[in-house]
């Protein structure tokens, strides 16, 4: 073995040329891997390390409106777990969680955020989704009006350190201002969920908001008209999907006929909580999910990059067999069996892809942190190849660089030493035959990429370069805190529209409730004044001020805007294209000045604004109501 190693760093530091050039290929092949593997093992490993999580599930609602389907929602009635855990016996635990964005404020230092990474959540979710508590107690902490829970890094920016238990944190809610005690501090949750929380407020704090603002009916607990709210239930081990899913539609007729109709207009499913990430693209989603196909094909690329390098290295070492066969003829004479000369031909593979290897790991460990920003995920810079991805690349790297090896050593190691010496040696029409079909291959697999890329650039190209129906370019947005809404407020935000308005260089100033890209949860029942009650669709609510369509450049179809000049306009509406459509109207001229039923309010239609691309080309329009 010796001999071998001896010889095959002579071969490769004889021919430096070569060595290099298959060198610098497997290396590029196997670092390109690596990182599309570490890619590929971070969306893979969304919620796993949860303990259980293979029992744990989201509801999904899908809405049904004249037996077609309206949409389909990641958020569900607060009801349903409650009824379910009643129910099932399948039901081992429950929790909800609805979104908390709040002012919130350390008054003594008079440090003050907007804060949009938590949720008013249930006791359970604790013990549920595993979150580990530096301080506190993770049995009781959320049991109760006005707790909250917060990050370690949560804590550090309000209070400059971790010991924060029992200190307070106010929330202005523009009406009143309420006072939090922090009653635990959490370990930060993982990246790789897809939920991002930095605070965790008490559902009671939620209900009790509700009962003071005039609810008596316990909403938060009992409604099945209210969708906003994330909803998991935990089913015993062994539960199959399936057959609990079978039990939902006779659920829903015991639970969900409401607005006088006779059948539910909903259904339901459950989402598997580690196929959330990958596989769940639905209304109001937490965050923003992957992809599961998309990443599945990059797994696939990832396993052809690393062919193309090894098919590289067959081809280059076959042809070089004329190079090699003298040696090869002169090693028989003098006694070689042909065993020995393939363990050689096999020791000069293992050398040549061993050092690729190490080079190829080295490179990654370099790259790892460029190739997160670049793939999007900034904030994240570890290594996240899990185990199972290591082993399998290390398995792929054993069978590759076998199979890579034995071809040449076969094809060199069976040159009769005759013909070879005499100068007769040529190649067998198989071996040719293999070679042209190995760069065939490696061409068909590269035409196949390059396309692919080529495609994918152009999709791009495409979509930025199509009409949004609303001008976004050179638009900054500044996040106000949306919680105030106070008379005070509304006039110092007037006031510092003025002043940006005297810089020569802005053009428009304007505020909404949601900008293009994205998604509006504020939503409402709606229907003609005239029309039945159960003809009710879901209207997705966009407030605006007077300058919102002309800094954005829209376009009215028919009707007016909102205008200063009609003291009558709080009471108006603007409905886009689709919703004329879904609310049944004949055209957009016919729906001008007529009445429409929105949750309680009655208001008149005083113009349609053309469709626009409120998420972007991939999500279909919404119908939309703009209001003053």
């Amino acid at each position: 073995m010796k001999n071998y190693f001896t010889i095959g760093i002579r071969n490769l530091l004889k021919r430096k040329g070569y060595s290099l050039l298959n060198i610098l290929g497997l290396t590029t092949g196997m670092a390109c891997c690596l990182l599309i593997f570490h890619y590929v093992s971070y969306e893979r490993s969304f919620d796993k390390d949860i303990t259980g999580a293979e029992n744990i599930y989201r509801i999904r609602l899908d809405n049904y409106k004249n037996g077609a389907l309206a949409f389909q929602s990641a958020t569900s009635y607060p009801g349903m777990p409650n009824a379910m855990k009643k129910d099932f016996p399948e039901v081992e635990e429950y929790c909800k969680l609805i979104d908390a964005q709040l002012l919130l404020s350390n008054d003594a230092k008079n440090i003050k955020f907007n804060e949009t990474s938590g949720y008013y959540a249930e006791q359970n979710f604790l013990n549920m989704f595993g979150v580990k508590f530096l301080s506190g107690n993770s049995t009781q902490a959320l049991v109760g009006p006005n707790k909250i829970v917060v990050s370690e890094n949560m804590a550090k920016k309000y209070f400059g350190t971790a010991n924060v238990l029992g200190k307070m944190l106010v929330t202005n809610d523009g009406e009143q201002q309420s006072t939090y005690e922090i009653s635990g501090v959490f370990k930060a949750y993982p990246k790789n969920s897809h939920l991002a929380i930095e605070y965790l407020v008490s559902f009671d704090t939620f209900k009790k908001l509700l009962r003071d603002g005039g609810d008596t009916t316990n909403a938060a607990e009992t409604s099945f008209d209210w969708y906003d709210f994330y909803s998991y239930i935990k089913l015993k081990p062994g539960t199959k999907l399936g057959d609990m899913e079978a039990k939902f539609p006779a659920f829903n007729d015991r639970h969900m006929k409401w607005q006088g109709n006779k059948t539910p207009n909903d259904q339901l499913h459950l989402t598997p909580l580690t196929d959330i990430h990958l596989y769940s693209n639905f209304n109001q989603e937490a965050e923003v999910n992957g992809n599961g196909q998309m990443v599945s094909f990059l797994f696939m690329i990832a396993i052809f990059i690393i062919c193309i390098a090894w098919i590289n290295y067959i081809n280059l070492s076959t042809a070089r067999s004329v190079e090699r066969a003298k040696e090869v003829g002169m090693k028989k004479v003098l006694g070689a069996m042909r065993s020995d000369l393939i363990k050689q031909f096999l020791v000069e593979n293992f050398l040549l892809n061993s050092i690729s290897l190490i080079i190829s790991v080295f490179t990654f460990f370099i790259l790892v942190k460029s190739f997160d920003s670049f793939s999007g995920r900034e904030t994240y810079t570890g290594i996240s190849l899990s185990p199972a991805y290591w082993q399998m690349f290390i398995a792929l790297f054993i069978g590759g660089s076998l199979l890579s090896g034995l071809y040449p050593a076969f094809v060199l190691s069976g040159f009769q030493p005759i013909k070879v010496l005499k100068g007769a040696f040529k190649n067998t029409s198989k071996g040719v035959i293999l070679r042209k079909s190995l760069i065939v291959t490696q061409f068909v697999i590269t035409v196949v990429l390059i396309a692919g890329t080529i495609i994918v650039y152009q999709q791009v190209q495409y979509m930025r370069k199509q009409n949004l129906g609303a001008d976004i370019n050179q638009t900054l947005v500044i996040k106000g805190p949306f919680a105030i809404t106070d008379s005070v407020y509304k006039s110092i935000a007037q006031a510092f529209k003025t002043e940006l308005l005297q810089q020569t260089n802005i053009k428009h100033v304007t505020a909404s409730t949601n900008v293009m890209g994205q998604e509006i949860y504020w939503t409402n029942g709606g229907r003609r004044l005239e029309a039945p009650k159960d003809s009710y669709i879901t209207l997705y609510n966009l407030g605006v001020d007077y300058d919102f369509i002309p800094a954005y450049n829209m376009k009215l179809k028919v009707g007016r805007n909102f205008s200063k000049d009609f003291g009558t306009d709080k009471k108006t509406a603007i409905l886009n294209e689709k919703a004329v459509t879904m609310l049944g109207f004949k055209d957009a001229t016919s729906c001008i000045g007529k009445k429409i039923r929105r949750g309680r309010d009655t208001l008149a239609v005083i113009g349609v604004l053309a469709d626009y691309h409120h998420q972007g080309l991939q999500k279909a329009i919404d119908p939309m109501i703009v209001l003053p």
